[in-house]
């Protein structure tokens, strides 16, 4: 780990490098690494048992459904002949390969072309409102029509709002799709993590099956007018189902997040161990996240989880109610919307430090914002061009491989279908690079926060780049 007599040498070092510079770098408290024992211990175990009481009843819902005839008298095996098994299998496989090589030219050019890249996103976020306000107008639609022209409108705005902070974006993008490139095993955890998370959502299906057919009413007579209502404890069950499903999913979702960051930090300050493809980096923090950390991640996750829960539930309660306390619900799901968009905001950033240091996850989120405020840098960490641009890679993919299944496939009344499911594949394979880069994009801001001279040390041709960009868009980030 990084000394004192070390951390001020690099300090020398990098004023020296830029000397014609007013350049201060506060002192700031930098995190440290952690000794390696499970950490937040009773929310692992909450989570592993609720994994056990969702995986038992699938087994059994699997077996109670897929084992028997189905109610038109076919068995599961003979419905699923109305599909072709080796048509779905081909044309998944190929759409998806169609998506990788186009993920792979994105992330070369990223590498390579990271201000273009970013500027392509917002032109053709303008330009896809653009199509759309044109499409209505010329079929008619006039209300569509005005909707279209707010969007080309409100993107028009945005791009000339962002533009000068364009290259402080590119830098961001470019250091850490360096950084994945070196580390292209993150890709392969993953890819890992996501056929979990298929699994998972299986095994889901088939328990709220099982607990939808064995749902109980209470009728107050037994004829074609019986008034029924659902038993209390089935609605219980369902709650918890989704809080399981909601819990689960970022569980998944930020073990990438928390390897990413880990692996990065160890890019950033020791690259001899985080330069190939499945490293010692890596290996080491999908491990931590796996075991001495996956206690902070499955707290974290639980908090975002119960959130989102209670809006789902409040939408829910919203749609159906009366217009008297519609307004009412609709309030509550606002405040829940808030505060679910603060949890996620506040673990993006925790999770970086759970990754780098091994902290609980109550710690590692109050030394992460804390470094944020002594650095002035709270405006900064709230910048989100980044994550839509990469957002706008993933529709543009999306929709590209939706077009190539236009051309590859023979056009037919299935057209449609396939450009749909196409469309989803290309958007859902690029979502999953990109959201590991945008994960790596988080971590790099956290450790030029905390040591910008290490950077420079390890990574001088980026850390120029890096540091000018900066300069350009905020000049006083250095300055605090």
């Amino acid at each position: 780990m990084k000394t004192s007599g070390h951390k001020e040498v690099l300090q020398e070092d990098y004023e020296l490098a830029f000397p014609t510079q007013d350049i201060n770098i506060p002192n700031v408290s930098t995190g440290v690494k952690q000794t390696e024992e499970c950490r937040d211990s009773f929310f692992a175990a909450l989570f592993v048992i609720q994994l056990i009481l969702i995986l038992g009843p699938s087994f059994v819902a699997y077996y109670q459904f897929l084992g028997t005839d189905l109610n038109d008298g076919r068995t599961f095996e003979q419905a699923a002949e109305v599909f072709s098994t080796k048509a779905i299998i081909s044309f998944t496989s190929v759409y998806s390969t169609v998506a990788t090589l186009m993920v792979a030219c994105s992330l070369v050019f990223t590498v390579l072309f990271p201000k273009y890249l970013v500027v392509g996103g917002l032109v053709f976020g303008c330009a896809m409102a653009f199509l759309f306000m044109l499409g209505m107008l010329v079929t008619g639609s006039f209300n569509a029509f005005l909707f279209g022209a707010a969007m080309f409108g409100a993107n028009i705005y945005y791009v000339r709002l962002v533009w000068n902070r364009i290259p402080f974006a590119a830098a961001n993008l470019k250091t850490a799709a360096t950084a994945v490139n070196y580390n292209i095993g993150l890709l392969i955890v993953a890819l890992f993590i996501l056929i979990l998370g298929v699994l998972w959502n299986i095994c889901w299906v088939l328990t709220f099956a099982l607990a939808a057919s064995n749902e109980n009413k209470k009728c107050t007579q037994y004829d074609d007018y019986a008034d029924c209502e659902d038993d209390d404890i089935n609605g219980i069950v369902v709650l918890l189902l989704i809080l399981s499903y909601y819990w689960t999913s970022q569980v998944l979702s930020n073990i990438i997040h928390t390897t990413v960051a880990g692996t990065v930090g160890s890019w950033w300050y020791n690259p001899m161990i985080a330069s190939s493809c499945c490293s010692e980096a890596v290996r080491g923090s999908f491990s931590r996240a796996t075991t001495y950390s996956f206690g902070s991640i499955c707290f974290g996750s639980l908090l975002t989880a119960i959130i989102r829960t209670l809006h789902a539930i409040a939408r829910r309660e919203r749609q159906s109610s009366d217009r008297s306390c519609s307004i009412l619900l609709c309030i509550l799901e606002c405040v829940l919307f808030c505060l679910r968009d603060v949890a996620e905001y506040f673990n993006k950033w925790a999770y970086v430090y759970v990754g780098l240091y091994g902290y609980s996850y109550l710690e590692a989120g109050k030394n992460v914002i804390q470094l944020f405020r002594v650095r002035g840098w709270t405006t900064i960490i709230t910048d989100s061009l980044v994550g839509n641009s990469l957002f706008i890679i993933n529709l543009g993919i999306g929709l590209l491989t939706g077009v190539a299944s236009l051309l590859i496939s023979p056009q037919n009344e299935a057209a449609t279908i396939s450009f749909a499911v196409a469309f989803f594949i290309g958007f859902f394979v690029s979502s999953l690079v990109m959201n590991v880069i945008e994960s790596a994009v988080n971590t790099v801001i956290v450790c030029y926060a905390e040591s910008p001279s290490e950077f420079q040390f390890n990574h001088m041709a980026l850390s120029c780049e890096m540091r000018n960009a900066w300069l350009q868009a905020y000049p006083d980030a250095f300055s605090s």
